[in-house]
């Protein structure tokens, strides 16, 4: 009833590889929050995420450069279709990097390939 985020399994497992500390993680979740459709990139709202993470909105501005620094977050203005314009926030490059860390990572590769295999065979696909 409260609601759920999947959260790729790889981005925690590998949170130190990515250089990303605990606070860096909570912005990140807390970004994709509002993340519903590909298309439709989540609004910054950095005085939400700072009174949930208990910081000031300077502390998330930093984080969110720091992430923007690393390629992993892209800011720019987008327009709704309601025509409204507000910064917004793009994950292309984190989720490139995942993607290639998940590829790199023979745990998680035989864990998408078992998946791959069981969906192609008709059968549903697991959630792990």
């Amino acid at each position: 009833m409260g609601g759920f985020q999947p959260v790729p399994h790889v981005l925690l497992m590998r949170q130190r590889e990515l250089g990303l500390d605990s606070l860096d993680i909570v912005v990140l979740l807390n970004l994709t929050l509002y993340w519903w459709y590909r298309g439709q990139p989540p609004y910054l709202r950095t005085n939400l995420i700072a009174g949930r993470a208990g910081v000031s909105s300077r502390t998330i501005q930093r984080v969110i450069r720091k992430l923007q620094a690393k390629g992993y977050v892209r800011r720019e203005k987008w327009t709704d279709a309601k025509g409204v314009t507000r910064p917004a926030i793009f994950f292309e490059g984190l989720i490139e990097k995942l993607e290639e860390l998940t590829r790199a990572d023979p745990i998680l590769q035989e864990r998408m390939n078992k998946a791959l295999a069981k969906n192609a065979s008709g059968q549903e696909m697991e959630v792990a």
